[in-house]
Formats: structure tokens, C-alpha cells, sequence
């Protein structure tokens, strides 16, 4: 019988296409024993379960920041995600986004003027910081106003300076932004919307914190340090560098300004610095729950209204800790409130409210300063008025290098 190489060559043609196409089809979610649809409290390609404590509230694409309004009723995010980037804003009460405001970019600043009436908003890769009108007795609450671009002139030749960080002078007569990529702090007289100074920083200056005496702290995300500036009559002047850690990402102050929480990311742990010192006075220690050295990636923090609590974002935990400090008069109540925290951990499918989350523990002796509560809490479920309540699961502790007392998932 004579072969037909022709025949051959159609038949093993028309198999191996077949083939290529059985292998390329997707196979039904349960042969490979995932979900068919996503949900909080399935595994995770990881092996990791989330089981997310609290109420969630769909928002956005990566939220980087969150800023609650002067009255408390709305919490303004500002979204720098690939599918959307501008600000969100969320009635607290009703879990909705009432208002969307789309911005060319946006990066990880949010800022409040002292009156409450204009909110600053960092453009990222627009140059640009965006102005808004506030108006809490509106449905939208929030109007753009101008925006202030950060080109000094013609002259300037920098290809990017993608502002991050921002804050407001004590006086609220300048603005002071982090420019991520071109290694500076400007700062913006808000009179003429222009910028009248540079100062040089570390590798990609990112978050800051201004000190009620009016000294601005910046985090060197690409370094290891934190940068304090003091202001003068030329405008602000480099005072020194504090070393916190590698890849400093969110800061905040206790209301007096004499204690200043720097997160370091890449090392797991939180700076404690005495602000009057320039010195980190303790290291508060947040590795991952399974006990591995690192992992956690604390990346924002924020104090309670109390000063006694410090919340931790855990980037890579899916998780907020807790932290006790001390009532022993090294603290004051705080001005920011842990709606402050800023970093949703998984690219920001949803944002948690947490002051809806923590059940408040009274009647605990003060200790020394700087005492952590070292017993790991897990979530046990909701009480008749939905807070949360905890579980002892473990004790430990240490006057130094302590650990997390709750954490929270935000899976």
C-alpha cells in the first residue's frame, strides 16, 4: 500500500491543533479545586485563607490612602490603581462611595486644611497636587477647585517629580510635597500656587508628618531614614536624618509631636522616635503570625484618638496589628484616628472602617512607657451591637521589641 505523506502530514496537523487547543482552554474552577467565584473567605493560590474581620466596602482600584473628613462623616480615598485613579468618597455611615472624582493621577498624599473647607490630593504622575472645596452639607461633597503643578518654570528640566507625601504649614500659608521620583520636598506658597523652595532628600521621599512646632518629617522609602526639616524665615532648613530601618514607608505623631512611629517595610518592625532626641527610643517588632523573621511588610500606621493603641497595616499579612502602648504620660491623646491607616493590602478591592472594628479594653494598668501588650488576640465574631470581640490565644510580651497584642484580617 503506497503512504500519502500529504494525508499524513493534514492528519497529524489537524491532531497537534486540537491538542493545543484542549490545553488552552480554561478547565472548570473545581478541577483544580478553586472557587468559582471569588470570595473573602476562600484560599488563596498561597494556601492562605481570608477570613476579613469587620464590614468591607467595595471602592475602587487600589486605594493608597484615606483621609476621614473634618466631621467625621466621610472617609476621602485616593485611588492609584490601573484601573482608575482620583479620589473616592465614603459615607462612613452608610458604607457607599457617594462621589467619584477622577484625577489624570494620584498617588499616596492626602491633606486637610486647618478650616476643614479645602482638601490637598497628590496628582502622581501628573506633577500636579489637586485642590478641592469642601462641602460636608452636600450630597457631593467635594469640588475641584485648581491644581497647583510642580514645573518651577521653563527651566526646569526634571523628566518626573511625582508627589506622594503632603503636608500643611503651621501657619497653612504653604504646602509642603514629597516629590517621589526627583528626590525633594517642595514647598508651595498657597497664595500663589507656585513653588518657592527645594530641599534635596534621600532616595524617594514618600510619606510626612508636620509636628505641631512646625518640624516636617519625611520617610526616604528607597533608604533608611527619616528626614526632619525645621522651618525658618528663608523656609525650611534640613535639621538632620534619624535612621528607622530599610524601605521607611507611613509615619505618624503623637498630638504633642514628641513621638514619631516611622513603619519599616522591609524589616518588620515600627521605629519609635523620640522627636526632641532624634532618636528611636524602641522598636516595636510585627512579624508574621507564623513566626517567620519577615514578612509582614508594615507599610502606614496610625495612632488612636487616645494615643494608646498604634495600628499597623501589614501589607503582605492581609492583616492590621495592634499595638498597646503605654498610658504612662509618655502619650497624648492623638489627633488621627485609625481611619488614618492608609494602605488597603490587596490592590483595593475593598477598605475597612476601623473604628467600627475594635472592641475597646478598659480597666488595664499603666505601665512604663513603652510597654507592649504582648498576647496575640485571633476574631471570634460580632456582639449584638456588631463589634468585634477577641480571643486569647497566646501570652507572651517584652518591655522591648514588642509585639502585636490584636491583629486584625483584612483579607
Amino acid at each position: 500500500m503506497t503512504s500519502q505523506p500529504g494525508g499524513l502530514l493534514r492528519a497529524g496537523t489537524a491532531l497537534a491543533v486540537s491538542l493545543i487547543v484542549f490545553g488552552c482552554q480554561r478547565p472548570p474552577a473545581g478541577d483544580l479545586g478553586l472557587p468559582s467565584e471569588p470570595s473573602a473567605s476562600h484560599r488563596l493560590p498561597t494556601g492562605a485563607r481570608l477570613d476579613p474581620a469587620g464590614r468591607s466596602i467595595a471602592v475602587g482600584n487600589m486605594p493608597l490612602a484615606a483621609r476621614v473628613s473634618p466631621d467625621g462623616r466621610y472617609l476621602v480615598l485616593s485611588m492609584s490603581g490601573w484601573r482608575e485613579q482620583g479620589l473616592e468618597v465614603v459615607d462612613r455611615a452608610r458604607g457607599v462611595v457617594v462621589q467619584r472624582l477622577p484625577q489624570p493621577g494620584a498617588f499616596l498624599g492626602l491633606a486637610w486644611a486647618a478650616d476643614g473647607t479645602t482638601l490637598y490630593a497628590s496628582g502622581g504622575a501628573a506633577d500636579a497636587v489637586y485642590v478641592y472645596r469642601w462641602r460636608s452639607d452636600q450630597g457631593a461633597p467635594a469640588t475641584l477647585s485648581d491644581s497647583i503643578v510642580l514645573k518651577a518654570d521653563s527651566a526646569d528640566t526634571v523628566a518626573r517629580r511625582y508627589p506622594a507625601g503632603l503636608g500643611l504649614s503651621s501657619d497653612g500659608r504653604a504646602l509642603y510635597v514629597a516629590e517621589n521620583l526627583s528626590d525633594a520636598v517642595a514647598v508651595v506658597d498657597l497664595e500663589t500656587r507656585r513653588v518657592r523652595q527645594r530641599i534635596a532628600m534621600a532616595g524617594y521621599p514618600y510619606d510626612m508628618a508636620v509636628a505641631p512646632d512646625g518640624r516636617v518629617f519625611v520617610s526616604a522609602w528607597g533608604a533608611s531614614s527619616v528626614a526632619v526639616l525645621s522651618p525658618g524665615p528663608e523656609g525650611l532648613r534640613a535639621e538632620r536624618t534619624i535612621e528607622v530601618g530599610r524601605h521607611p514607608s507611613g509615619l505618624c505623631l503623637s498630638a504633642d509631636g514628641g513621638r514619631l512611629f516611622a513603619a519599616s517595610a522591609s524589616t518588620d518592625r515600627v521605629a519609635a522616635v523620640d522627636t526632641r532626641s532624634g532618636r528611636v527610643v524602641d522598636w516595636l517588632a510585627d512579624p508574621p503570625p507564623a513566626g517567620t523573621l519577615e514578612g509582614s511588610t508594615p507599610n502606614a500606621v496610625a495612632l488612636s484618638r487616645d494615643g494608646t493603641r498604634l495600628f499597623v497595616a501589614e501589607a503582605d499579612n492581609n492583616s492590621v496589628a495592634v499595638f498597646d502602648l503605654s498610658a504612662a504620660g509618655r502619650y497624648v491623646p492623638g489627633v488621627l484616628s485609625p481611619a488614618d491607616l492608609s494602605q488597603s493590602p490587596r490592590a483595593g478591592r475593598a477598605v475597612r472602617d476601623l473604628p467600627t472594628l475594635l472592641r475597646q479594653r478598659g480597666g488595664q494598668r499603666p505601665g512604663p512607657p513603652l510597654v507592649h501588650c504582648g498576647v496575640r488576640h485571633r476574631l471570634r465574631g460580632k456582639d449584638d451591637a456588631g463589634r468585634v470581640s477577641v480571643q486569647a490565644t497566646g501570652a507572651g510580651g517584652g518591655r522591648r521589641g514588642g509585639r502585636p497584642c490584636r491583629r486584625l484580617s483584612l483579607g
